[in-house]
């Protein structure tokens, strides 16, 4: 009897199993006579009672992008992956489910591991190529874009692929200000695509590129920032060495939350103009030195005139107006002209090296209560700088990532007239800054500023009443990750270490040096970026 029933159990398995091979060659075919409304009820139905059918699954994934469902498909493929992590094949329409959901860092790992596999006919490599081209474009890799789907175009053999090639390459050449290329490209379009729509699309916007900036995927006008931040300061007060703490006062280190706003909004205008505006808010609260909370609201404006491929002329005007514990504090106008020049670069078209020079004058407005004349801040505050800016290397390129090591120097002479006569002062400021690309997407940033101040007027505080002389040395050290969240929300994690070192000659009768101090900040900042 046992025998028996083992018998009717097995056979019962083998018919079920027969049924759903004979099931699963009905959604084959009906997937490729290209019913895929049909397929995917029949490779649902089969995964809905055999969650581990990796060949079910990965049909359905392929259903469900065909049918622009793009996250239902990169659920399934995803799972695919899972069950079945050596079929790299899986990886190309995973990704090309994530870049229909705009998930283009996502899209283009997976590419890049599928590609570096060696798996995959010429088709499906050409269509790796092509996609990573796409998500290359759209997180902003603009030359790597290029390359990507110049590979792409050696294999490409239909028409309708060779024109969304040209659509996408002419979108690359648009942002990087190439018109002749961006025209030629949309040209190319209008040769090759069997589709009428994509055909007028392309005649406009070649019009458009050489009038100036197209509308539809230009680039983003407008951007909004969203800070949050939390820091932990050692000396919010500013306190001298040796000096007793100020009174009222229980400490001088303190916690602080802040959050900041910035809005941009950019509108090119023909090929050789680009104007701006833009405002931000930051406000900040401190777990007890709440006399120390500052706001702070302002507004900008600007305008860019490129000159030629290598020269651009700017010209920035800014205002802002902050308190201190809710109380009128202080009110800027700041106005910047500047020139850059393009010294160098390389075959792509990135700068090597690149110098700005800059003249800034600025009108301060203080508002807070002085008992001297001598102490009146409100004056021009006026300074002369350069910036040279290095380009040097990209040391992931190997592995897509297109990110440079870069470095920036820079001088500027300062020149403040006030009101009163204790704060008139002359001094030179030197910088120097390096951005570093580490693995996992991970950049590092360091930064020095290192100032001399020199003061017209003897300083009363000083027992030897001597002018006022400071050297003041400020090193920044950042490690920040940004994810993409989707095409047009980014996100960034940064902490930061902030050293500051004043060194003042002013030593008054009891022997305090009461300019100078030490400060260290503490900080982790999350930064979304809209645009």
């Amino acid at each position: 009897m046992a025998v028996f029933l083992v018998g009717i159990a097995s056979a019962w398995a083998a018919s079920d199993e027969t049924q759903r091979r004979v099931q699963f060659n009905r959604g084959v075919v009906a997937f490729t006579q290209r019913d895929y409304s049909a397929a995917e009820q029949i490779f649902a139905e089969l995964v809905g009672s055999d969650r581990d059918d990796v060949g079910s699954r990965y049909y359905l994934g392929l259903c469900r992008l065909q049918l622009n469902q793009y996250e239902a498909a990169s659920q399934e493929l995803a799972e695919v992956l899972k069950l079945a992590p050596d079929r790299l094949e899986v990886k190309l329409d995973a990704a090309i489910a994530q870049v229909g959901l705009e998930q283009f860092t996502a899209a283009r790992q997976l590419l890049q591991e599928f590609l570096a596999s060696g798996l995959g006919d010429a088709t499906s490599r050409m269509q790796a190529q092509f996609f990573l081209g796409v998500a290359e474009y759209k997180t902003g890799n603009y030359e790597a874009g290029l390359a990507a789907l110049a590979e792409a175009e050696k294999t490409a053999t239909t028409p309708d692929m060779q024109a969304n090639i040209a659509w996408y390459r002419a979108w690359i050449y648009t942002e990087q200000r190439k018109t002749e290329d961006a025209v030629k490209e949309f040209g190319r379009v209008v040769e090759f695509s069997t589709n009428i729509d994509q055909q007028a699309r392309a005649q406009t916007l070649a019009e458009q590129v050489k009038s100036g900036v197209p509308s539809g995927e230009a680039p983003s006008q407008l951007e909004v920032n969203v800070d949050l931040g939390l820091s932990y300061d050692t000396n919010v007060v500013l306190q001298g060495d040796n000096t007793d703490l100020p009174v009222n006062l229980d400490n001088v280190d303190d916690f602080r939350l802040g959050v900041g706003t910035d809005v941009r909004f950019v509108q090119p205008v023909g090929e050789k103009w680009l104007l701006g505006i833009g405002g931000s808010t930051f406000n900040s609260w401190h777990g007890s030195l709440q006399e120390y909370n500052v706001q702070t609201y302002g507004g900008r404006t600007f305008v860019n005139y490129f000159l030629s491929d290598r020269v651009t002329l700017g010209l920035q005007y800014e205002y802002d107006y902050s308190l201190v514990e809710n109380e009128e504090f202080l009110a800027r106008h700041r106005l910047t002209p500047s020139v850059r020049l393009v010294e160098w670069l390389y075959e792509d078209g990135t700068p090597l090296t690149s110098s700005t020079v800059f003249w800034s004058y600025e009108n301060r407005a203080y508002m807070d209560d002085i008992t001297d004349w001598r102490d009146d801040r409100d004056g021009d505050y006026h300074s002369l700088g350069w910036v040279q800016n290095f380009n040097l290397c990209q040391p992931w390129q190997a592995s897509g990532d297109g990110r440079w090591l870069s470095m920036a120097a820079g001088y500027r002479y300062s020149q403040e007239s006030t009101q009163g006569d204790h704060f008139d002062m002359s001094g030179h400021g030197l910088s120097l800054r390096w951005q570093i690309p580490l693995p996992w997407e991970l950049e590092l940033d360091m930064a020095g500023q290192w100032s001399w101040e020199d003061y017209w007027q003897s300083n009363r505080q000083d027992f030897f009443l001597r002018n006022r002389e400071d050297f003041i040395q400020r090193y920044v050290w950042g490690l920040s990750r940004g994810w993409e969240l989707s095409r047009q929300v980014h996100m960034l994690v940064r902490g930061e270490v902030a050293w500051t070192d004043d060194d003042s000659n002013v030593i008054n009768r009891r022997k305090e040096a009461v300019y100078s101090y030490d400060r260290v900040i503490y900080g982790l900042t999350l930064t979304f970026t809209f645009n």
